[in-house]
């Protein structure tokens, strides 16, 4: 797809900046964001990874990302410069959480050189020139924190629909990404929200991404699109929405509930542990010490056999979802 074909912004995604269905799920129901770190995906439930910095510091908690969205100001400045106390070093945001100034301050004010963060370009970007600015902007907002940077949708939300005019719009902004990873502004490229649809299409016409972002919690476990990206050669499978960004009872599940008891431990340790031995690295929206505390307890939960069987029963398929249904973007 060459270059100027994808320029011109649809006046269909004009109308859709505000689209009310997608911002409103994003706000409400997102509790997870995605960062990548320089590890990749964490299979079969690996040791936990905690390596020591140093005799006066926390470990640093690899194989959890920290979401951001999409809160601003000092509360997630407060938050980040937290995480980064207790040895959290990679971070998640979006251009359209418009947090990551913030993100980026309490990352340099740390002195954190370690961090990394994952970004994204929204739709209203998704022609080569507005994704490649949209990445130069995050990276002059994040500074040299950015590590990767994904097409956080593979569309507009408009009712009126164009195959055609998305797939050129997919490749371009794709090929806005490569780039920006050839010039050295991020290290790797994604895509977040395809469907099995739009995963086939990456792979067949634009090419495998390092990292792939999807919902993944036991409602809505979504096993067979991960298995697609993974069999594709995609090393990173991050999963947002862990706990269904309380829009759903997982975390107060009987069958949960039941393992958290039987391992002494939290039921977000044990879905988060459930996630890991998947192969997936979760993204965790965790503003509290407490909350951050009971996450960083999941890379020691070993859960057996029986107790991954109990948390796959409850997968519901697309029905239960809580996140906007990218199968309506054509």
């Amino acid at each position: 797809v060459s270059r100027h074909r994808a320029q011109r912004k649809a006046p269909s995604m004009r109308r859709a900046t505000r689209s009310a269905p997608i911002v409103v799920l994003l706000l409400a129901a997102r509790s997870s964001a995605v960062v990548v770190r320089r590890r990749t995906v964490l299979g079969g439930g690996g040791a936990a990874l905690l390596r020591p910095q140093s005799a006066a510091a926390a470990p640093v908690v690899d194989g959890l990302i920290l979401g951001t969205c999409c809160d601003t100001g000092a509360g997630v400045r407060d938050v980040v410069r937290g995480a980064l106390d207790e040895g959290w070093r990679t971070f998640d945001t979006a251009a359209f959480y418009g947090n990551e100034a913030d993100v980026g301050a309490a990352i340099r004010d740390a002195g954190a050189r370690d961090a990394r963060v994952t970004s994204k370009v929204w739709f209203d970007d998704m022609t080569y020139e507005r994704a490649r600015a949209s990445g130069l902007r995050s990276r002059e907002l994040l500074g040299d924190a950015l590590d990767t940077l994904l097409v956080h949708f593979p569309g507009s939300t408009d009712a009126v629909q164009s195959p055609k005019a998305n797939a050129l719009r997919r490749a371009a902004t794709w090929e806005a990404l490569v780039d920006l990873k050839r010039a050295g502004v991020v290290r790797r490229v994604g895509v977040s929200n395809y469907v099995p649809r739009h995963a086939r299409e990456q792979l067949r016409y634009n090419g495998v991404p390092d990292v792939v972002q999807l919902e993944s919690h036991p409602f809505c476990g979504n096993a067979e699109l991960a298995g697609l990206w993974r069999d594709a050669g995609v090393k990173t499978i991050q999963s947002y929405s862990p706990f269904a960004s309380g829009r759903a009872p997982v975390l107060t599940h009987p069958s949960v509930r039941a393992v958290a008891d039987a391992k002494k431990s939290t039921p977000a340790a044990v879905v988060l542990a459930w996630l890991r031995a998947r192969g997936l690295e979760p993204v965790v929206k965790a503003s509290s010490p407490g909350h951050r505390r009971d996450a960083v307890a999941s890379l020691a939960l070993r859960l057996g056999d029986d107790d991954l069987a109990a948390l796959d029963a409850l997968d519901r398929g697309a029905g239960g979802s809580v996140a906007f249904d990218a199968r309506l973007i054509a």
